[in-house]
């Protein structure tokens, strides 16, 4: 029922992309459900694909929305350092 909420404030524009990524991240996580967080993982790449285009689209991508960027690689065990695109394994 939250996720419904959360969708549905978001839909409504109540909360802007990065509030509902936040909000909804931590419900996924607090679940602990593998299944719902593959699904918010592969949501989030959908969302990127539709919302960046150009010939450096992950540049691009985390500098349109950086706190998903750097959620997804953490979720692959990599990080960002800093403001520039600079992967490295954690």
């Amino acid at each position: 029922e939250a996720a419904i909420a959360i969708t549905s404030a978001y839909e409504a524009e109540a909360l802007t992309n990065e509030q509902f990524f936040e909000v909804t991240t931590a419900l996924v996580e607090a679940s602990g459900n593998k299944e719902i967080l593959a699904k918010w993982i592969e949501l989030n790449f959908q969302f990127l694909a539709e919302n960046v285009s150009g010939s450096r689209e992950l540049v691009d991508a985390f500098k349109a929305h950086p706190k998903i960027v750097r959620w997804l690689f953490a979720q692959t065990g990599k990080s960002i350092v800093g403001d520039k695109l600079e992967l490295r394994v954690s």
